[in-house]
């Protein structure tokens, strides 16, 4: 036979399910992409600015209650042994993220009480702690490894619709700002409502009791994945807090304003990279899928650089246009962000590699470092160049970022193969079965291993973030 070589099934519908799901995000950043010049006009740079400031907060809360459970979960549900065990993985699942969300109440309720600036906005802060407890229980992770990714996209772009409609309908001026902050964090809650009624006429809605046990296993199934939320969370939301402190709130809006324009790419590929997870762990285990681990990795690092570049083109034109002559300090910085938007490609697809080999120790090694340089910067940078300097740093993280994941897969690839695993890589493959032991009754006789080289199955056996919810705006 002649002519072009056909794709390979695994191929094919790896491709279905990340236009599916890039679907639906793209459906649902049209929100943001539409609100933010309408709340620009509406409520103008200085209020603007101090809802960002209440948004980044809340997206800290939403980073810590995510934990990770947006992988280690979804592992857990692609690999159980029966249905049965569904019930367990929902129920632990859950109860671990609603006891994050009651401890982070309290800190923020702390903050609130003890900081001036926060206080004066203290029924916002109360208001959007509401929100995204509702949110907290979109179970994405459950749809996804149940391999539901048509209703996930429709149920996430379907509330972000609706909460824009609730925008336009109910904000006029800088007095609305509640309603504002409403129509920004409401929509996980109302797509998790449509998610457990689909759920439910499944038959899939299952919540078992659970033990303090199996709820440990849970937080210590996804200890590494939290430690690399909470370092992509502190080169994320922290930004717009530090630079709203230190520059002032219109300083905060014009790099908001610019980082939006990223972020719209950041959530598009970041949920199509968890979504490629399960495809991409059969994938690094079996040496005949390297056709279709190929694929996702150029078409993950070309969308990415695709969004960054046009970005950094149409910055000057699109910036103004679309927020308005009083915007126009945002275009360099938006073109910083395209240019950072590039970088985070590469490390998006290494640190995809990373997560699938099991790596996740790595993964926190290396977001950590990244973080604690961003974090030594940001603040320094924020106050001598206002949110250029802000803009400046999210490109460096990024490349720094790239470079150490870059350097880690060739560390690993250097191994020959069937050499003893990395120091890490041990621990991780150990951990998930030393928390079982200790956190659980000995489990039931091991049937098959996984690709992980872990036991699929109950949350007395082990699996194992690469993208998070985050607040709309």
């Amino acid at each position: 036979m002649t002519g072009k070589p056909q794709a390979r099934p695994g191929e094919r519908r790896a491709g279905t399910d990340a236009v599916v799901v890039a679907l639906g995000y793209l459906s649902s950043f049209a929100y943001p992409l539409v609100a933010l010049p309408f709340l620009a006009r509406a409520l103008g740079a200085p209020v603007l600015g101090a809802l960002m400031v209440v948004l980044a907060v809340l997206q800290l809360i939403v980073y810590v209650t995510d934990y990770g459970f947006s992988q280690s979960a979804l592992r857990r549900v692609v690999t159980r042994n029966s249905d049965a065990e569904l019930g367990q993985i929902i129920g632990s699942t859950l109860t671990a993220k609603l006891l994050l969300l009651a401890g982070c109440a309290v800190v923020l309720l702390a903050a609130v009480a003890a900081v001036p600036g926060m206080r004066s906005h203290w029924g916002l802060y109360l208001l959007g702690l509401a929100l995204v407890a509702a949110g907290t229980l979109f179970p994405d992770w459950l749809l996804q490894g149940l391999g539901r990714f048509t209703a996930f996209s429709a149920l996430l772009a379907c509330g972000r619709l609706v909460a824009l409609a609730g925008l336009l309908a109910t904000v006029r001026g800088p007095g609305d700002v509640a309603w504002a902050l409403t129509w920004q964090v409401v929509p996980p809650g109302l797509s998790a409502l449509g998610a457990w009624l689909v759920l439910a006429r499944a038959g899939q809605a299952r919540w078992t009791a659970q033990t303090r046990s199996s709820v440990g296993f849970a937080l210590a199934d996804g200890k590494h994945l939290f430690v690399g939320n909470i370092a992509h969370m502190s080169m994320g939301a922290v930004n717009t807090v530090v630079l709203g402190a230190l520059a002032g709130p219109v300083q905060a809006a014009y790099f908001g304003a610019a980082e939006r324009f990223g972020n719209a790419g950041r959530g598009v590929m970041g949920g199509v990279s968890v979504a490629m997870l399960p495809r991409m762990t059969r994938a690094e285990t079996a040496p005949s899928a390297d056709s279709v681990r190929r694929a996702i990795s150029i078409g993950i690092a070309g969308a990415y650089v695709l969004g960054g570049g046009s970005l950094i083109v149409l910055a000057p034109v699109l910036v103004p246009w679309y927020l308005g002559p009083g915007f126009t300090g945002a275009v360099p910085l938006a073109q910083l962000i395209g240019l950072a938007l590039c970088a985070a490609g590469g490390s998006a697809v290494l640190s995809l590699r990373a997560a699938a080999a099991h790596r996740f120790a790595a993964i926190a090694r290396v977001t950590t470092i990244a973080a604690l340089t961003h974090l030594a910067l940001i603040g320094p940078a924020a106050h001598l160049w206002g949110g250029t300097g802000a803009a400046a740093t999210v490109l460096l993280s990024d490349l720094l970022l790239f470079v150490l994941f870059g350097i880690d897969h060739l560390r690993l690839r250097r191994l020959a193969p069937g050499a003893d695993p990395l120091p890490e890589e041990r621990h991780d493959n150990v951990t998930a079965a030393e928390a079982a032991t200790a956190l659980e009754p000995p489990p039931e006789p091991v049937r098959h291993r996984d690709h992980a080289g872990l036991r699929p199955g109950s949350d007395a056996e082990g699996r194992d973030r690469l993208g998070a919810p985050s607040v709309p705006l």
